[in-house]
C-alpha cells in the first residue's frame, strides 16, 4: 500500500539499525546494517538517537509525494516548514508515521477527479517547549458529517499515533482541510536522552 512503501522508504533513510550483543556482555558492541556499500561495520562511537526534525521531514514528503502522484495530469505538490530542532529517533519514528497517514489522506480524498493541489506541512517548536504540526490542503475540506459513522482505518491509526504523543489534535475545513496537533513539551523531554 502507499502507507507502507513511503513508510519503509523514509524509514528506511533512518539506518544505522543496531543489533547487540545480550545485555551485560562486556563485548557487546553495536553492530551496523547500513546501506549497499557497508554490510556490516563495527561503530566505536554511540549511535545517535536524535535527528534534525526539518530534514527528516523533507526526505519523508518527498517519498510520499513520488509514491502517491500517480494520477496522470495530476500534480499536488508538497511543502515543508520546519524549525531545525532535533528530537529523538522515537518521536521521529511517531511523527513520520503520523504525517504520512495524514498526508496519504490528503492526497486520496481532498483532490478527486484528478484536480492538482496543495499540501503543506508545518512543524514548529514554542517558546515553552510544546510543538505544533499543521498539515493543510486546499483541497474539497473534510466534513466528519459526510463520513459513515464507523471510523475508518486511517483514522484509527492517526488518533493512534496522536495518542502516542500525548497529543491534542484539532481539524479545520474552512477552506480545504487543516488538521493542527499540539505536542506537549513533556513527550520531547521524556524521549531526550542519548542510549
Amino acid at each position: 500500500t502507499l502507507l507502507a512503501a513511503s513508510a519503509k522508504r523514509a524509514l528506511s533513510k533512518m539506518k544505522p539499525v543496531c543489533a547487540h550483543g545480550k545485555r551485560g556482555d562486556p563485548s557487546r558492541t553495536p553492530v551496523c546494517s547500513c546501506n549497499s556499500s557497508m554490510r556490516y561495520g563495527r561503530l566505536s562511537a554511540r549511535i545517535p538517537s536524535q535527528l534534525t526534525v526539518s530534514a527528516f521531514l523533507n526526505e519523508l514528503c518527498d517519498n510520499i509525494r513520488e509514491a502517491g502522484n500517480d494520477t496522470v495530469g495530476q500534480t499536488i505538490g508538497i511543502t515543508v516548514n520546519s524549525s531545525d530542532d532535533h528530537i529523538h529517533i522515537e518521536t521521529a519514528v511517531t511523527l513520520g508515521l503520523l504525517i504520512n497517514e495524514i498526508v496519504t489522506n490528503a492526497i486520496k480524498h481532498a483532490f478527486p477527479d484528478g484536480r492538482n493541489g496543495q499540501i503543506t506541512v508545518v512543524f514548529q517548536r514554542q517558546a515553552d517547549g510544546d510543538a505544533i504540526l499543521r498539515v493543510e490542503d486546499n483541497g474539497i475540506g473534510y466534513n466528519p458529517g459526510d463520513t459513515p459513522s464507523k471510523e475508518g482505518v486511517g483514522t484509527g491509526i492517526i488518533s493512534g499515533l496522536v495518542g502516542q504523543l500525548d497529543a491534542v489534535m484539532s481539524i479545520n475545513s474552512d477552506a480545504g482541510t487543516a488538521i493542527e496537533i499540539k505536542i506537549p513539551a513533556a513527550t520531547f523531554d521524556e524521549r531526550n536522552y542519548d542510549g
